[in-house]
């Protein structure tokens, strides 16, 4: 099974399991429990062990954690050159949509919880926004997965998806530890990014195939 092989319904089922996972994570950041214990455990790890202190550890993480914002308006311009330039207006709506919808929901969850950040033990570490769901995990994701699944249905070697995929995997993963690292954000807060991203991608690639499956069914009827 492969990224170009997957089935609509395989979309919405990821985008459903990802979206009940969203949905605990946003009922347990609203209590005392083992969620939040586990959110101050972390917060508290990466605040009493100063590896700020070490110079260059410091500067990769705080200049690759950029990825997940910077890079992301980056890619999502470039992105949409590309496909405009190659006129493939289906897969640009599904880009302009996804990403673009992804901003807009981070900012209106985000704006619902109005949950705290860690906030300490980097010095040029400001965050204006609120904590859950991490913005540069949720985009990350988001853009990142989604520029690999439009590559995936043009490579025709599979050994080559299964490598964007893993590389993809490996990035946000170091985007989601930069925002633990630089105490930005709780785990909490980056595993709802992660759960939220992935439901959302999931859920727009899922529409997109069932739209492009529906027409090529009826143009292969006419």
């Amino acid at each position: 099974m492969s990224l170009r092989t997957l089935r609509p319904h395989s979309w919405f089922i990821i985008s459903l399991a990802s979206f009940v996972i969203f949905l605990i994570l946003s009922i347990a950041i609203q209590s005392p429990g083992p969620l939040m214990s586990m959110d101050f455990a972390v917060g508290n790890f990466f605040d009493d062990t100063p590896f700020w202190k070490i110079t260059w550890l410091h500067w990769f993480m705080y200049q690759s954690t950029r990825l997940g914002y910077e890079g992301v308006v980056i890619t999502a311009v470039i992105v949409t050159g590309v496909i405009t330039l190659r006129r493939s207006w289906a897969m640009l709506v599904l880009w302009v949509t996804t990403v673009g919808g992804a901003i807009i929901i981070n900012r209106l969850i985000k704006g619902h919880f109005e949950t705290v950040r860690p906030m300490v033990g980097h010095p040029d570490v400001l965050e204006v926004s609120t904590g859950f769901p991490s913005g540069h995990t949720m985009l990350a994701l988001v853009a990142y997965g989604l520029l690999t699944y439009i590559i995936s249905q043009d490579a025709r070697n599979r050994r080559l998806t299964r490598y964007l995929v893993i590389a993809t995997v490996l990035l946000v993963g170091h985007i989601s530890l930069t925002r633990l690292y630089l105490t930005a954000h709780y785990p909490s807060d980056v595993l709802g990014g992660i759960a939220g991203g992935l439901a959302w991608m999931a859920f727009c690639i899922g529409v997109f195939r069932w739209i492009s499956d529906r027409d090529g069914i009826r143009r292969g009827s006419e």
